[in-house]
């Protein structure tokens, strides 16, 4: 109706901006607690199952979106890019088929878990420092009578894309590769990933180690810490 289009209500007679706070607050807590909330602040009374189908519903085009999506303005970019990549066991919840056993066999756990794979892609500017910085950070020295630089500004990420998955390290670095293709170019001088993303680049399959080798290797000859990118 013109009104619900005016308001910008759904088919649900709920507007999109209510929607939206719902999800918010669904992906960072469970249901039920969502549930109370929007019930206590906005007097609504909206069921689990309805958030649920809010968040299914919208996720279905998040890959559209961030494959839509255009690369950061050159402008926003530093000169260092950092890929990371992690695995965290994700606590499930399986349907009861069976009573539990009342005493557990070798290798046997109460609890299933499936990793979730986790990537992060920042650009961040070169923090330059001494032999000495590195010694106090390493062993709590005391910090020198030469007082700190204050004008410089502490550098930070900028631009910092995270994604999570649970269909494996093969999907979680492909679409990380597929990620850092489109934030390369001149600016960058330098690429390095982080150690954590060691671990799941080696158990990736052939196909994937190799297409995170190629990114590697190509920041070998501008690389300036003295160490070897990575390798899968």
């Amino acid at each position: 109706m013109p009104l619900d289009a005016e308001l910008s209500l759904g088919e649900d007679s709920y507007s999109d901006l209510l929607r939206e706070i719902a999800e918010y607050l669904s992906v960072y807590g469970n249901y039920h607690k969502v549930a109370e909330m929007l019930a206590r602040f906005f007097g609504l009374q909206l069921s689990t199952r309805t958030l649920q189908d809010y968040v299914l519903t919208d996720a279905a085009v998040v890959n559209t979106y961030y494959a839509e999506k255009p690369a950061p303005q050159l402008a926003t970019e530093a000169a260092v890019l950092v890929v990371q990549a992690d695995g965290k066991g994700v606590p499930l919840i399986m349907e009861a088929t069976a009573p539990p056993p009342v005493r557990l066999g070798k290798g046997q756990k109460r609890g299933h878990k499936k990793e979730a794979i986790v990537t992060a892609a920042y650009t961040i500017a070169a923090a330059s420092r001494t032999p000495e910085d590195v010694l106090r950070s390493y062993y709590h020295l005391p910090a020198t009578a030469t007082p700190p630089d204050t004008d410089r500004p502490a550098a930070g990420p900028q631009n910092k894309h995270i994604w999570a998955t649970l269909e494996g390290k093969d999907t979680a670095l492909q679409r990380l590769a597929q990620h850092i293709l489109t934030r390369e170019g001149p600016h960058i001088r330098s690429g390095w990933p982080s150690a954590t993303a060691a671990k799941p680049c080696r158990r990736a399959s052939p196909a994937t180690s190799r297409t995170m080798s190629k990114f590697w290797t190509s920041f070998t000859p501008t690389n300036t810490s003295g160490m070897s990118p990575m390798r899968c």
